[in-house]
């Protein structure tokens, strides 16, 4: 009797964890997707200047970018940066990414890390930021022009005392962040 009872239970559990396999194989495949979102481009933008705090020579200030648009898209966290005279020619733009987390930060004096993702994501009306700090030098071509681009995109602004780094040491620009 204790044989067979035995028996009978590895028959079942056997059988139970080949139903269970079976189901697992057979059974319907769900997927999961991440949305996806293309480059923004200057339409779905507005880029505003914000102020910063100055002292020994040195000004910060950010670049806020709002998706102003009713898709999301993306910006990279490191775009390609540029600055203008009032005539349109190109000045250096003499900035360096951070080289360590905290050294820049952001508009509530939040410390901005370095690391992260390679693009930002920005859903229709969430806003992101690149904070600068860098030389004010009055002897240097005052910049009328700031551009910011990548891959299918960009935004333009005005500064408000913006500078060309004709000497000293560059300017730091952060990655683009997610502003609160």
């Amino acid at each position: 009797m204790r044989r067979g009872l035995a028996t009978l239970l590895v028959f079942a559990v056997v059988a139970i964890g080949y139903t269970v396999a079976r189901q697992q194989i057979d059974g319907t495949a769900t997927t999961t997707t991440i949305p996806t979102s293309e480059n923004c481009i200057a339409d779905q933008l507005t880029s505003t200047w914000v102020d910063g705090t100055g002292a020994a020579g040195t000004l910060h200030a950010w670049v806020e970018i709002t998706n102003t648009s009713s898709t999301a898209c993306s910006i990279p966290s490191h775009p390609i940066l540029a600055s203008f005279t009032s005539s349109g020619g190109l000045l250096p733009a003499d900035f360096t990414d951070q080289s360590a987390d905290g050294q820049l930060v952001d508009v509530n004096d939040n410390p901005i890390p370095i690391g992260g993702a390679a693009t930002v994501r920005l859903e229709p009306g969430r806003t992101a930021a690149i904070a600068l700090s860098f030389v004010n030098d009055a002897s240097c071509s005052t910049v009328s022009l700031f551009r910011l681009s990548w891959e299918g995109g960009s935004t333009t602004l005005a500064p408000h005392y913006l500078v060309s780094q004709c000497n000293g040491p560059s300017g730091l620009i952060s990655k683009v962040y997610l502003a609160s």
